[in-house]
């Protein structure tokens, strides 16, 4: 109903990017992320054209839409699409916490430019000290270079702040199999698969506890 609704204000206003901004999002909702992805590409076409004395806006949308449309491509596995557009956002506004910590993570989470990620990661705490989203980003670049309990310190301050998030305690599982604390470490699993309602990572915790 939401797409139906902006589709109809876009046959009266077809050059108006902000549509094109709520089309996407309201596609991202409903995870059809390709439609999403054309949806912000036009978008950004579209605010490209702004007036160079309006810089400072057209920058600030320019930003938030490469940010999205980068999101949507790594929601479909398609990181060679998804790095450049989460660069370019930063590139245009590096003071984006959000996009800060959403580029770190990634980089973290697939084993490349570890270092640079956690430089990241640490970029957005500063910003934002408390958001249990970045402590547990950082506790994950930490647990990728083998510093166990500074990672199972982060990702427990993390959880007490976000109790019922399944990555966190997924996480945290993790953590406390590397350091060989393995009844904490199902303990944490069967937490991760109380609370999540994804099919993929309930599988790959399933497999996990088998062990």
């Amino acid at each position: 109903a939401a797409i139906l609704s902006v589709e109809d204000e876009l046959l009266r206003h077809p050059d108006w990017a902000y549509l094109y901004t709520k089309k996407g999002l309201a596609e991202m909702s409903l995870k059809k992320f390709d439609a999403a992805i054309s949806s912000f590409t036009i978008a950004l076409s579209l605010i490209s054209k702004t007036p160079d004395h309006l810089k400072d806006m057209r920058d600030a949308h320019m930003a938030n839409y490469y940010f999205l449309r980068g999101s949507c491509y790594e929601r479909l596995g398609n990181w060679a699409k998804a790095e450049p557009d989460l660069e370019s956002s930063l590139e245009i506004n590096p003071n984006q916490p959000l996009v800060l910590n959403y580029l770190g993570y990634s980089w973290v989470d697939r084993g490349q430019k570890i270092e640079k990620g956690l430089s990241l990661i640490q970029q957005a705490l500063k910003m934002m000290p408390t958001e249990s989203a970045f402590l547990d980003s950082l506790g994950w670049a930490y647990f990728k270079l083998k510093r166990y309990k500074e990672a199972a310190e982060l990702i427990e301050k993390a959880l007490l702040i976000s109790p019922d998030d399944p990555d966190m305690h997924n996480h945290l599982g993790d953590v406390y199999y590397a350091q060989g604390r393995f009844l904490e470490a199902q303990f944490e699993w069967r937490k991760a698969l109380f609370f999540v309602d994804d099919d993929e990572m309930k599988e790959k915790i399933e497999a996990k506890l088998k062990y």
